[in-house]
């Protein structure tokens, strides 16, 4: 009845427990992103519930949505969620190949660094500094080789191989969405277009025997 020795068993599931994390944080910005795209809404609204989703389960301070407008060679801020989501300020609209966000556009790479203080493309050090933000990553919104905006966010902790890896398949999820939305649109446009028509020749058409007279 007495003890002569003891025999323990210990295991490691920290890496499991990591990969299991990184799993349901993929599922659940995906599921967030594709609902929201889902959605019988604006764009704008669409692309606002995407940031809302990267923030919510990628860990980022903040993130944003800048489309191009081919025209003026210029990113053009959509949606922004989580410490700031006014559409208004100094970067709602950047040139492209300016700052982070414009190379992104220009060059079509990703930009990621986990040392925002030692980043010389972070062009605003103090503003970092002061709000904790130790990490940033941007990608390009690309759909067959064509420039659709970019993604970016800020985060005040380092981002993984596995948030970074999410991140990129959900920025080409956002490019293929939007690509979407505005074939619907116009479509859609095209459509009240032919209905106006049609409804200006039956016009015509019954105007024909007054006319006649």
């Amino acid at each position: 009845g007495q003890i002569v020795r003891w025999y323990s068993l210990l295991v490691d599931i920290e890496d499991r427990k990591r990969a299991e994390d990184a799993q349901a944080r993929q599922a659940g910005v995906r599921a967030d992103v594709s609902a929201a795209f889902s959605k019988p809404t604006h764009l704008g609204e669409i692309l606002r519930g995407c940031t809302e989703a990267i923030v919510r389960h990628l860990d980022a301070a903040f993130a944003r949505i800048w489309m191009l407008n081919k025209d003026e060679s210029m990113l053009e801020l959509q949606a922004s969620a989580g410490m700031y989501t006014r559409l208004d300020g100094s970067y709602s609209r950047i040139p492209v190949g300016d700052l982070k966000v414009g190379w992104i556009a220009r060059e079509r790479k990703a930009v990621v660094t986990n040392d925002v203080m030692n980043d010389p493309r972070v062009n605003d050090k103090g503003w970092a500094q002061s709000n904790g933000m130790v990490a940033f990553a941007g990608y390009p919104l690309v759909v067959e080789d064509r420039l659709i905006g970019v993604v970016a966010l800020f985060a005040r902790r380092p981002l993984s191989e596995s948030i970074l890896d999410t991140l990129a398949s959900v920025a080409d999820t956002i490019a293929q969405g939007i690509e979407r939305k505005r074939a619907e649109e116009a479509l859609r446009n095209a459509l009240d277009e032919i209905q106006k028509s049609e409804s200006n020749l039956r016009r015509v058409i019954d105007a024909i025997p007054a006319l006649a007279w």
